[in-house]
């Protein structure tokens, strides 16, 4: 029940981007240009006439030259898009038959980037909390969940998909919607890829897809054109300056310690650059929709599921059952409705009969159940709910 949960986006762009009425002053501009040219792309490029550019003329080269960056190193990393299966969405006769090529397109696009996650794997463990953008990408030869996605979403765009930048709590995914109104939610890092039967809903000026869906944590997820991406890394700058400096984090975490030397690398930058500020300047809207009533629930929600996730994966591994954790799962799927019920029950009597691995991984589970619903009776219910769905699969 592991949740693997890659990057720093807990901001969501919003649907309509509105402009604060007093226009970044032109030192603003200025710095913000150098900071994303040395910082982010890594590249000697700048706009010119920056004197003259308004913000919404900021924000789309901010976004076309991500696109270019991104699109380059996709190429390095040789990621390309499968010509004969865009053809094959060229040339389909009916919705139906197109969106069956759609989506064997985003699995093709799937393998091709896991592929690269599998050819970066390092041990020990590093840090790719902060590699979002193409200069860290391609020096650290890794990516977060925002470069995960940025690489996927070039991917779809090269076939005409519809996509969107989806951001669920605390997370950056692809959303794609095929020609027969079908959606796909496609998170390419942690091997996720599925469609989805959303109800589209409106959060403080967000586009944001509802879901109810058992083999998925997120009931909410704003969706945002890919001109929004930028909006993405410069949230994960300003959250990188506070974690470099939370005192909270112990000095070895390896998140902070990437922080930190980043943030000393570009010391004089971040000086003169604000991205928390910067980000509201540019993207108004995203606090208002974060610090929403609906999105504050969800967080603790979707906070209490991940830490529940992470303490039962760590009490499996204290106790050395992670070795045999695949023979367990057979084991469950051989004997589902004793599972069930004892999921239902917390009755031991239930499975005595099982081997003393899959008794101990369900007594972990049952425990943490129990720990999650003195907090929260509906997540415990819903908890309870998925676990059992799964193992019904």
């Amino acid at each position: 029940m592991s949740v693997e949960n890659f990057g720093n986006s807990t901001l969501i762009p919003e649907k309509n981007i509105q402009n604060k009425k007093e226009e970044l002053s032109v030192e603003d501009k200025e710095q913000a240009f150098l900071a994303w040219k040395e910082m982010v792309l890594g590249v000697e490029t700048m706009p010119d006439n920056i004197d003259q550019l308004k913000d919404l003329e900021v924000r789309k080269w901010f976004s076309q030259s991500l696109d270019i960056e991104i699109d380059n190193l996709s190429k390095d990393w040789g990621l390309e898009p499968d010509l004969a299966l865009i053809k094959k969405i060229s040339e389909a006769r009916n919705a139906q038959e197109k969106s069956a090529a759609q989506v064997e397109y985003i699995q093709n696009c799937y393998s091709q980037i896991q592929k690269l996650v599998l050819k970066f794997k390092e041990q020990p463990r590093k840090s790719t909390k902060w590699n979002s953008w193409p200069k860290t990408m391609r020096e650290h030869k890794s990516f977060n969940c925002v470069g995960a996605s940025l690489l996927g979403q070039r991917l779809l765009e090269k076939a005409g998909i519809e996509n969107y930048l989806g951001s669920p709590v605390g997370h950056v995914v692809d959303i794609a919607h095929l020609e027969n109104g079908d959606w796909w939610y496609g998170d390419f890092l942690n091997r996720d890829v599925q469609q989805i039967e959303p109800k589209e809903i409106e959060i403080e000026g967000c586009r944001v897809l509802s879901i109810d869906d058992k083999k998925l944590s997120y009931k909410y997820i704003g969706i945002q054109d890919i001109s929004a991406a930028p909006s993405f890394i410069v949230g994960n700058l300003g959250c990188l300056v506070d974690e470099a400096n939370d005192e909270n984090i112990p000095d070895e975490d390896i998140d902070k310690v990437a922080a930190k030397n980043f943030l000393a690398e570009h010391v004089e930058l971040f000086e003169k650059v604000n991205f928390e500020d910067l980000l509201a300047r540019l993207y108004s809207g995203v606090e208002r929709f974060v610090t929403s009533p609906e999105m504050e629930s969800e967080k603790k929600r979707i906070n209490l599921i991940f830490s529940s996730s992470d303490d039962i994966q760590e009490l499996i591994e204290k106790k050395n059952l992670n070795e045999n954790i695949q023979a367990v799962r057979a084991n469950f799927k051989n004997n589902v409705e004793v599972v069930k019920n004892f999921l239902l029950t917390g009755d031991e009597a239930l499975i005595s009969s099982l081997d003393y691995d899959s008794r101990s991984v369900l007594k972990i589970y049952n425990h943490q159940l129990e720990r999650v619903k003195e907090i929260n009776v509906e997540v415990y219910e819903e908890l309870k709910a998925r676990m059992i769905a799964l193992i019904s699969v």
